[in-house]
């Protein structure tokens, strides 16, 4: 039997002593959502304890093997006495039958034609560890709104988290349409209850992504718009939800990025109560500072100099950035602990 209280979520197990084909266990259970959750969590660590999987992928903070050897990427089963989370979209019962029993034969598991994927695969991590994950992928069949089998909302056990959004709700893999469009972007979710530093990682891609397509995080409060495929991306957050604050995009834009405005040639310090910028040869047009949680401080406009300082700031013992656009209207952001 299934409830549909609690959002319909129902810990559930596979009763046979072999393991189950996940496909074939959701065909023959059409009133749930094609998603499966996992408990993967071990020794303490930190961030969503739970794997998930649909037919979009598999996403977990602490990937590791099955009972059998395999990861689930490569074999979509669900072990023998394995426990696990469905979630009714209205089904009052859920159906096990001998069809969905698979038999291993020399290690070797026989699946249907493969259907056209590319994915990308974000991890969250603080100073010490990854704390979570997220699948963005593209798949026929797939759509922009929430679809069963292509999108699994987050199971929300941790207050840290690194997700997709798709109409403000927070999913763990979220399946997107072909053909791909380059000129697209996908929203992401991310709140913590832990200020500090963080770090945004390429853990995994593949189809057209494994090819000459750049994968960018843009953080919409510094400006940044950074290449995934080059290195982290690491950031400061405060204690909240920002939600509006990062997305994926797949094409460069004009920022910190542009090879005219090159951040390594701006020098930002601070001496007592004031910081100095010196931007070298690039002659600045505007300086604006804000806290880390995206308010303004002070602003310094028309300067048209090479150099600009900022004086009297009353605003010890936190992260400030510095966001200085050039006159050809370039925009590079700095980072400073005041």
């Amino acid at each position: 039997p299934l409830s549909t209280a609690n959002g319909g979520l129902n810990l559930v197990g596979n009763p046979y002593p072999s393991p189950i084909d996940i496909e074939m266990f959701f065909n023959i259970n059409p009133g749930i959502e094609e998603t499966i959750y996992y408990w993967r969590k071990r020794n303490g660590a930190t961030g969503s304890g739970y794997a998930t999987y649909n037919s979009m992928g598999f996403v977990s903070v602490q990937p590791g093997l099955n009972d059998l050897g395999t990861t689930l990427e490569n074999n979509p089963l669900i072990s023998n006495g394995q426990g696990f989370f469905v979630k009714s979209t209205g089904a009052t019962a859920l159906n096990f039958s001998n069809e969905m029993r698979s038999f291993m034969s020399n290690g070797v598991f026989l699946k249907s034609t493969p259907v056209e994927k590319h994915r990308l695969w974000l991890n969250l991590s603080n100073s010490t560890n990854t704390i979570g994950q997220a699948l963005i992928g593209y798949t026929t069949g797939a759509t922009q709104g929430v679809d069963s089998g292509y999108d699994s909302s987050y199971f929300n056990d941790s207050p840290v988290a690194l997700t997709s959004l798709i109409n403000g709700g927070e999913y763990s893999i979220q399946g997107l349409g072909l053909p791909f469009d380059s000129a697209s972007s996908v929203a992401l979710g991310f709140k913590t209850n832990v200020a500090g530093s963080y770090t945004i990682s390429l853990s995994n891609f593949d189809g057209l992504f494994v090819e000459n397509q750049d994968i960018y995080i843009k953080d919409n409060l510094t400006g940044i718009v950074h290449n995934l495929k080059e290195s982290a991306y690491s950031f400061v957050a405060t204690e909240g939800i920002a939600n509006e604050r990062f997305e994926v995009v797949y094409q460069a834009m004009l920022g910190t990025d542009n090879p005219d405005m090159d951040i390594n040639k701006v020098m930002v310090y601070k001496q007592e109560k004031d910081i100095y910028i010196n931007a070298s040869s690039i002659v600045i047009q505007k300086v604006e500072l804000y806290d880390i949680r995206g308010s303004l401080i002070q602003v310094l406009e028309d300067v048209n100099q090479t150099t600009a300082t900022l004086r009297n700031l009353n605003i010890a013992n936190q992260v400030v950035l510095v966001k200085i656009t050039s006159v050809e209207n370039k925009v590079i952001t700095k980072k400073i602990v005041y």
